[in-house]
């Protein structure tokens, strides 16, 4: 494997459906390989599209396997990417409701962000479930409760980091882990929370929330996923070492399987 690889940072945080959902699917993945100006297009099959902001452009990444690769290059001034959400059923955010399990995964080079700000790798904002950046290192959220710091930064370089969060733990339920190995975790003491955010504000890459809506990410972002699973740690360091499109990935949710969690869903709030 390419040595650039090997310095460079994955993140995983992935959200579990319940039980029913076993094992672990690929709700939603952004490879940006196809540099569509306008569009970052979903290729887990469920449709869950974001649109790009500000004129971000793409940049040649070693990071996806064979032939030439792009990662979304974003100038933190005005970039970012804003994931389908309607106001009332976003998939992503009813995936994360029915759930008390996450991974998100992502890789990232040289990130930084404009003064004092702290802007989203991926999720809704640090006071729902969100992996942000922030002073050269990045924080892992789930319903506010946040885990730091990754070790040396992720500021520097391609990194590899995964954050997963499963509330059926009975300790240490939010686990960081940098280049395929386990630096940081939290224990809420019992039960950690409720994996209940509002199905508004959208999921972002590049921006804040709406508890820091100015800030902006500057830095290469790639292959994000996003799982309806805590990953194991042997799956995470397995992945770091052979690459994100090298080993088996869990089967990505169909379009079948998510109207019936949709539905079901649907059905419990009703």
């Amino acid at each position: 494997m390419a040595n650039t690889y090997m310095q460079g940072i994955f993140i995983v945080a992935a959200v579990a459906a319940g039980s029913s959902m076993a094992p672990a699917a690929l709700v939603a993945k952004y490879d940006f390989n196809d540099q569509n100006a306008t569009t970052a297009t979903d290729s887990a099959g469920t449709a869950q599209n974001g649109t790009i902001n500000g004129g971000a452009t793409y940049a040649a990444s070693p990071v996806g396997g064979a032939g030439t690769n792009y990662g979304l290059s974003l100038d933190g001034v005005n970039d970012y990417v804003g994931y389908i959400n309607d106001g009332t059923d976003s998939t992503l955010s009813q995936t994360v409701s029915a759930s008390d399990k996450y991974t998100i995964e992502v890789f990232v080079n040289n990130l930084s962000a404009n003064s004092g700000a702290e802007p989203l790798i991926f999720g809704q904002d640090f006071t729902t479930v969100g992996l942000t950046y922030y002073n050269t290192t990045g924080y892992g959220y789930a319903m506010g409760g946040s885990n730091s710091t990754f070790a040396g930064g992720i500021n520097s370089g391609y990194r590899h980091i995964v954050v997963t969060y499963d509330r059926s733990l009975a300790s240490n339920e939010l686990k960081v882990y940098l280049d395929g190995a386990l630096i940081n975790q939290k224990n809420f003491g019992g039960a950690g929370p409720d994996l209940a955010p509002p199905v508004t504000p959208e999921f972002r890459t590049g921006r804040g929330g709406p508890g820091d809506p100015n800030s902006y990410l500057s830095g290469l972002i790639d292959e994000i996923r996003y799982y309806d699973e805590a990953l194991s740690g042997g799956q995470i360091a397995a992945s770091f070492s052979a690459g994100p499109t090298l080993i088996p990935e869990p089967a990505s949710i169909g379009a079948a399987a998510m109207a019936m969690l949709l539905a079901g869903r649907r059905v419990r709030k009703a």
